[in-house]
């Protein structure tokens, strides 16, 4: 089984939804976390990108992220409803 090289996060107020994804696009996992689950579960994972979409909490998550992993881009809401769609 292949390592996941992208995990999807849905930011929300108290329950955040996870998904992560192999090399070839085949879902790894999908999780729903508490806050206090989200930064020890992430730490654990292997080092991959780590996408968020840009609204007011994504900068203090993003600032969270690389300390555990690596690259942590914003997406814009119009680029996640093309993915989406």
């Amino acid at each position: 089984m292949s390592e996941v090289i992208l995990i999807g996060i849905d930011l929300a107020k108290r329950v955040f939804q996870l998904h992560g994804a192999r090399s070839d696009g085949s879902v790894a996992y999908r999780k729903k976390l508490s806050r206090g689950q989200l930064l020890s579960f992430v730490a654990q994972q292997p080092k991959c990108l780590i996408a968020m979409e840009a609204c007011a909490t994504a900068h203090g998550w993003g600032r969270e992220f690389p300390l555990c992993q690596g690259c942590c881009p914003l997406l814009y809401f119009s680029l996640i409803f093309r993915w989406a769609g």
